[in-house]
């Protein structure tokens, strides 16, 4: 018996994984323990650190467009604010979405059947009927999330685990994903698709670092970058405009240069 392992273990892989391979199939290949590579990388090598995250005090609007903007994803993990990111749970995909569903379209419904007593006998203005019905006025209210939707317990992994340890987990739990973690706060998260890359030659190169690709988190944190330094110029512009009117009389060192120039 000892020696029949011995020669299955020598064989690997598998015809089963070199027709999986071959054929290019999703899997997730068995580790070699001998292998010193899948000891040495580390889970924040291979994570993906532009995580999408939700806030408690996040606006309907934002988590509209957080939807929009990842529509793979099945779930979304729960931060304190943008500044701690202490991790405070998941929350599913479709739940976020029956609440901008409810939100939105009950709201909009029974604005005038919740009003007071005292409006019922006064006559509202027009500008007051097209706020209540304004669709956009109800999604800049802060989202209200109910605790039994939110799981408090996600799968986490420390800073610093290995990837056989990750392997390990995903193959012994039959996890989909797993959110890194720092002393409580969220620095990333890796999924099988992470896993299989790192792992794609396993038997011939070992554990490979896959290379970092643009997440749609990350276009987002350009996108506001590009937009907050095009309202800085702008300003930085209007403002500059406005001193040199005003010093237009003026000479020598009263005169203000804007940088930008």
């Amino acid at each position: 018996m000892l020696m029949g392992n011995a020669i299955c273990k020598f064989l690997q892989p598998s015809i089963y994984e070199s027709i999986i391979r071959v054929k290019k199939y999703p899997y997730l290949p068995d580790l070699p323990p001998s292998r010193i590579s899948v000891h040495t990388v580390k889970v924040e090598q291979v994570m993906v650190c532009d995580v999408i995250y939700i806030t408690k005090n996040m606006t309907y609007r934002e988590m509209k467009e957080m939807l929009q903007m990842a529509p793979h994803l099945r779930s979304f993990p729960i931060v304190t604010d943008h500044d701690n990111k202490i991790l405070l749970g998941s929350v599913a995909k479709r739940y976020l979405t029956m609440l901008l569903r409810r939100h939105v379209l009950v709201t909009q419904q029974d604005s005038r059947a919740t009003v007071p007593l005292q409006a019922v006998f006064t006559r509202p203005s027009s500008t007051d009927l097209l706020k209540d019905r304004d669709p956009e006025s109800l999604l800049d209210r802060t989202i209200d999330l109910d605790e039994v939707a939110i799981d408090a317990a996600p799968f986490q992994l420390v800073l610093g685990s290995s990837l056989y340890k990750v392997h390990t987990l995903f193959s012994l739990l039959g996890l989909s994903h797993a959110y890194v973690t720092d002393c409580g706060r969220l620095v990333g998260v890796v999924g099988l698709k992470e896993l299989r890359d790192a792992l794609a030659n396993i038997y011939v190169r070992g554990a490979v670092v896959p290379e970092r690709k643009l997440t749609s988190a990350g276009l987002v944190h350009i996108r506001k970058q590009s937009n907050a330094s095009t309202e800085n110029n702008a300003a930085v512009l209007n403002g500059a405009d406005v001193v040199v009117r005003a010093d237009q009389q003026k000479f020598g060192n009263s005169l203000t240069v804007p940088e930008c120039l």
